[in-house]
């Protein structure tokens, strides 16, 4: 929850710091809080794939939980986004919109993070109100930037 919730404050503060300065370094200190920020929730991530195959004791295992696997490719798709952010930039030039290709990749790959650690809740059991209002509250979270952005705010 806490790298979640730092991944989208350095959201927020990264539109405001293009809208503002500009695109100016890789290591602006938003991309280093929202770089950081995925970094910690893919420790997470691998610390899970961790206990599942001491927990289960084959390899296999890993590849039948499906909110794991779900959650780890979309990890990969925010990570992807970030490397054809860069390439985005190089060749169209400074951009602070929420809608271009590699945003809206790291935008839907962070929902669908959000979506597998949701689906990860304990099988067997059944699924309680608690439950469903915890993956309301995070789906809710992870939305924010979309729905309001700061460009709205700095371009006017």
């Amino acid at each position: 929850m806490i790298a979640g919730s730092a991944a989208i404050i350095a959201t927020y503060w990264d539109g405001a710091w293009h809208s503002e300065i500009g695109r100016d370094s890789t290591f602006a200190p938003p991309h280093v809080l929202l770089y950081s920020s995925i970094a910690a929730v893919a420790l997470i991530i691998a610390a899970w794939v961790v206990v599942t195959l001491v927990r289960e004791r084959s390899a296999l295992s890993v590849l039948r939980h499906r909110a794991l696997v779900l959650t780890g490719a979309a990890l990969a798709v925010v990570a992807l986004s970030a490397a054809l952010d860069v390439l985005w930039h190089e060749y169209f030039g400074r951009d602070s919109v929420l809608w271009s290709p590699p945003h809206l990749l790291g935008i839907i790959g962070s929902v669908v993070v959000v979506v597998g650690v949701t689906m990860s809740g304990d099988r067997g059991r059944p699924l309680r109100s608690a439950d469903v209002a915890l993956g309301a509250v995070l789906l809710g979270t992870a939305m924010l930037p979309v729905r309001s952005s700061p460009w709205k705010w700095c371009n006017g």
